[in-house]
């Protein structure tokens, strides 16, 4: 898809970069600036595989959204807090917390979007057994990440394209509703600071 700035990120032609604790890999689908350092980025969404437990790299000065997306929860804890991933449901924490995590009994799949501390990030996970219509948000760029195969979408122009497991779809700032379905996909909203 072409028009309206959107622009398709293909899962198959993403190369794994291990993590440096050997505990899973993980895939960058999109950023700002492309291809930042990791804490160098305006925002980041990528997805990991996440194949044994271990500690997560911190991430000082950038604020995490987590969605577990596949495979068996798991549990988070830092200093001050525990919490279990299930699956669908986003889990926000500041990326300046050291953080371990445990897989039950694994692997399983996180959706990661990082953006620098204040700035504004929604994400949702969604599934419809019809086509949804997506509406712009002023100053906001959306991104979807589908979460099945074959997942259609139709810009207000009637371009329309398809989408693999785990392809992102990054419409920009979309100033017109997007058609999405049916199937599972995560919607991903970056706006500016709050």
């Amino acid at each position: 898809m072409t028009d309206a700035g959107m622009q398709v990120t293909r899962w198959a032609g993403l190369s794994p970069v291990p993590w440096k604790n050997g505990g899973g890999v993980t895939r960058e689908l999109a950023s700002a600036p492309p291809d930042a350092r990791s804490y160098d980025v305006g925002w980041r969404v990528s997805i990991a595989d996440i194949t044994r437990s271990g500690s997560l790299l911190t991430f000082p000065g950038l604020d995490r959204v987590i969605t577990l997306i596949d495979g068996s929860p798991v549990v988070l804890t830092s200093e001050n807090w525990t919490h279990t991933l299930e699956r669908d449901t986003p889990y926000r924490f500041s990326g300046d917390d050291p953080v371990t995590c445990r897989v039950t009994p694994g692997p399983s799949l996180a959706l990661n979007v990082m953006t620098g501390h204040g700035a504004r990030s929604e994400v949702q996970v969604t599934s419809s057994a019809t086509a949804t219509r997506l509406d712009p948000h002023s100053g906001t760029r959306l991104l979807l990440v589908s979460l099945v195969e074959g997942l259609r979408v139709v810009s207000a122009s009637g371009e329309e394209c398809t989408l693999g497991r785990h392809d992102l779809l990054n419409a920009g700032a979309a100033t017109q509703p997007v058609e999405v379905g049916p199937g599972r996909y995560a919607v991903v909203r970056l706006g500016g600071h709050s």
